[in-house]
């Protein structure tokens, strides 16, 4: 009897060792490769999205840049802007891009007579237009 059982347990120790440890080495390898996988597929879509989102920010920044140099045009090839004309071109600025908050113009004491800093803002219950250099 206790040869029996010796060679069972034998028996199954070279049997299910070998096996155990082929599919655990198995599952291991498989596991690797998924998460390998896995991990590159999701590198290369975020890679496209963060592809997507700069040349986005790129338009949006492109947009910023056109309406400040219209802006800085505006001034430079009128005569003379007065206070309101200045307001309404501001107030034009906010409206041509939903990403400008504010608008402003700044002179020096010449333009006016004294130092002037013309804003126009966005918001909750419209667009506020202000003096904001101190009399």
């Amino acid at each position: 009897m206790k040869i029996t059982r010796s060679l069972k347990f034998k028996l199954i120790v070279t049997i299910m060792l070998p096996l155990i440890l082929v599919a655990g080495s198995g599952f291991y390898i498989v596991t690797y490769f998924n998460d390998r996988s896995t991990i590159m597929e999701i590198d290369y879509h975020m890679s496209l999205l963060s592809d997507e989102m700069s040349k986005r920010i790129l338009n949006i920044l492109g947009q910023m840049e056109t309406i400040t140099e219209y802006g800085a045009e505006y001034v430079e090839n009128s005569d003379k802007v007065s206070e309101e004309e200045a307001f309404v071109a501001l107030t034009s600025d906010l409206e041509k891009s939903d990403y400008v908050v504010s608008s402003r113009f700044a002179f020096e004491k010449e333009y006016y007579g004294k130092y002037s800093l013309l804003a126009a803002t966005k918001t909750d219950s419209g667009i506020t237009r202000r003096q904001l250099f101190p009399e």
